[in-house]
């Protein structure tokens, strides 16, 4: 049975356009040309076919990979960020506290060799800053824990006053049920008072006063 060409043709059309879609579902990006008996080449985009006198080439936009090229030279050396050697936080004296986080906060070594970080104020904190240390036993013996009410953060807090600082110790958040508690402010650490008597999330902390962690003011920056 003879085929005629206009049938060929349309099947080759109808692979073709299969092929196509092939292509287009699996992202493969790729050039078509119908070439001429004499040689011309005229590039095809989309469905469109060659004529029956021409013939397809198809070729990968992208070759294959080629092997790892030589590594380059290094590049420059970057800034120096707040950790080392960016600006810091002295003393009046003029002695190191730590680097500078933000504006009005920096990283303080403690005395344990503990990393903390405090919110400092070039001149000192204001008179009248309390603190309240909670007792799980009802006359205020025992550790003391104070109320905290959010997630411990990488670097703990260490809340400073002008008495003294609390320095917050990693991995102590707990709920706990407190039963007396002591206020601390400038006169020192008050009477002893009943508390809620119900569950807080408290951490425990260690207490420094200001000439430990090496606050004495002014502050500034260098």
């Amino acid at each position: 049975m003879r085929i005629s060409k206009k049938v060929l043709c349309a099947g080759a059309v109808i692979v073709f356009g299969t092929a196509l879609q092939a292509n287009a579902q699996t992202g493969a990006a790729k050039i078509r040309a119908c070439v001429l008996p004499t040689g011309g080449t005229r590039i095809v985009t989309g469905y469109e076919s060659c004529k029956s006198n021409e013939t397809l080439l198809e070729w990968n936009v992208s070759g294959p990979q080629g092997p790892q090229g030589p590594e380059g030279p290094a590049g420059p050396p970057g800034s120096t960020g707040s950790g080392s050697g960016g600006p810091r936080v002295v003393n009046a004296s003029g002695g190191e506290v730590g680097p500078l986080l933000d504006r009005g906060s920096a990283v303080l070594s403690l005395p344990s060799g503990r990393k903390s970080y405090a919110q400092l104020f070039p001149n000192g904190r204001g008179a009248g800053w309390t603190m309240t240390q909670y007792y799980l036993t009802t006359d205020c013996s025992g550790d003391a824990y104070l109320a905290w009410n959010t997630f411990e953060e990488l670097i703990p807090e260490t809340i400073v006053l002008n008495g003294g600082a609390f320095a917050i110790v990693p991995g102590s958040l707990a709920s706990r049920v407190v039963r007396t508690k002591k206020v601390f402010g400038d006169a020192g650490l008050g009477a002893c008072q009943a508390a809620s008597g119900v569950s807080t999330m408290t951490s425990r902390f260690d207490f420094y006063l200001p000439g430990d962690l090496n606050l004495f003011y002014p502050l500034s920056v260098q």
